[in-house]
C-alpha cells in the first residue's frame, strides 16, 4: 500500500493545504494520507493568539473530511519539537509492508538537506514535493539531483494546480479559502482575531 504523509502546523488547515493534499494523492496513486499536525515546528514560531494544539486538531480533522484522508495526533503527543525524522521511523515501524511518501512544498525540498538527520527520513520514504508555481518547477529538479547525489533516497516533483494561499493570510484577513466548517469554528472560538 502507499501512503502519503502530509504534516504541517495547520494553523489553520485551508484549501491550499486541501488541494496540495488531493493533488498529490493523484499524481502518486495515494492509496491513503495521512495529516499530521505538528506539535512545536523546529523551524517556525507559533503566532500570539494562534489556535492551541486541540483546536488545530479539530480543524485538521474537518479538513480530512474534506479529503477523505485520516489524522494522527502523534506529533501533538510528543513532548518538544517536532522532527519529521520521528515521525517518519513511527509510521515505517507501524506500516513495516507499506511504502511511505513525504508531501512537502518547495521551500521545504529547497532546505532538506538541512533538516535534522534528513538521510535516516529518506532511508524510510519517498519525497514527494509539489510545485507552488510553474516556474518552480526546474528549481526543484535541481533540488531533487542535489538531494538525490547527496543523500540518497527518492524524490518525486509534482506538477500540480496550485492554490496560492498561505495560513498567514487567513489569520490576519477574513477569507473564503477554508472549508465552511473551519470557517465556521474559527468564528465561533474567536480565533486569529
Amino acid at each position: 500500500m502507499k501512503i502519503g504523509i502530509f504534516g504541517g502546523t495547520f494553523n489553520p488547515p485551508h484549501m491550499g493545504h486541501i488541494e496540495a493534499a488531493k493533488s498529490a494523492m493523484q499524481a502518486a496513486n495515494l492509496d491513503r494520507l495521512i495529516l499530521v499536525p505538528s506539535n512545536i515546528p523546529p523551524h517556525k514560531v507559533l503566532p500570539e493568539n494562534t489556535a492551541n494544539n486541540e483546536q488545530r486538531l479539530l480543524m485538521t480533522h474537518m479538513a480530512a473530511e474534506e479529503i477523505g484522508c485520516e489524522v494522527s495526533a502523534i506529533e501533538l503527543m510528543r513532548e518538544g519539537k517536532s522532527y519529521t525524522k520521528d515521525t517518519i521511523a513511527f509510521l515505517a515501524h507501524k506500516y513495516p509492508d507499506d511504502s511511505l511518501y513525504f508531501i512537502m512544498g518547495t521551500d521545504m525540498l529547497r532546505t532538506f538537506e538541512n533538516w535534522y538527520c534528513p538521510e535516516e527520513i529518506l532511508k524510510h520514504c519517498t519525497l514527494l514535493a509539489l510545485c507552488r508555481t510553474a516556474s518552480e518547477r526546474e528549481n526543484m529538479l535541481v533540488y531533487k539531483k542535489n538531494i538525490e547525489e547527496h543523500l540518497g533516497g527518492n524524490v518525486i516533483v509534482v506538477e500540480n494546480e496550485v492554490l496560492e494561499v498561505s495560513s498567514t493570510d487567513i489569520r490576519t484577513h477574513a477569507s473564503s479559502l477554508v472549508p465552511k466548517s473551519i470557517a465556521d469554528y474559527i468564528e465561533k472560538n474567536g480565533l486569529y482575531k
